[in-house]
């Protein structure tokens, strides 16, 4: 079965979904598979770099990042630009890489920002998780000496319900929800998929 996980690197939100996906996915081991995607979102209410939209969020989120056992350093988040196809184009070649190293590689994106207030639009950063998770840092050099885009040349203006969840292509969740309502959509993903792999004719006696 599969999960999409479309998001926003910079988003605070997006970090805490994930985390929680994590989390409720424990009890499914080896049942789904996950397929991110990575979208900038923009939006006229919110301050431009991450950090800033991370400490504006503080006080809402405090309740999700306590469930799931994150402290975020949110004084000391660095002013991140918010460019973040270079670290987009990093996990999708770890996703390809297998299913595994591609969720080691989003969580190692997530906490380095999240969680330990390294610029995840730096290179060096993003190589150096490279070289922790075995991938050929080489890859990164490519993206060094382009120009750096700013949030508003990747955003898309109209879309400000990320993160997106969609189970198996059947159900769609928004936003960043607890894990006992996650696990509520797997449970309810793995009911649908039994029947209709029921129904199928090669089931039926």
């Amino acid at each position: 079965m599969r999960i999409d996980f479309i998001a926003d690197i910079g988003s605070l939100w997006s970090f805490i979904a994930w985390h929680g996906l994590l989390r409720a996915l424990a009890d499914y081991p080896n049942m789904f598979e996950i397929k991110p995607s990575f979208i900038q979102t923009s939006s006229p209410f919110f301050p431009p770099s991450a950090a800033d939209k991370a400490r504006f969020l503080r006080d809402r989120t405090e309740p999700l990042l306590a469930e799931s056992g994150l402290s975020v350093p949110f004084d000391d988040l660095p002013d991140w630009n918010g460019d973040m196809f270079p670290a987009s184009a990093l996990i999708e070649k770890a996703f390809k890489a297998g299913q595994q190293k591609g969720v080691d590689f989003l969580t190692d994106v997530f906490d380095a920002f999240f969680l330990r207030a390294r610029d995840i639009g730096d290179i060096d950063v993003l190589t150096e998780i490279a070289d922790r998770r075995g991938t050929d840092a080489d890859y990164m050099t490519e993206f060094s000496d382009q120009p750096f885009r700013a949030p508003e040349q990747n955003a898309l203006p109209p879309l400000r319900a990320l993160p997106c969840l969609v189970f198996d292509r059947k159900t769609t969740l928004f936003g960043a929800n607890s894990v006992a309502c996650l696990k509520s959509m797997l449970d309810l993903t793995v009911r649908l998929n039994g029947e209709r792999d029921f129904n199928r004719p090669e089931m039926k006696g």
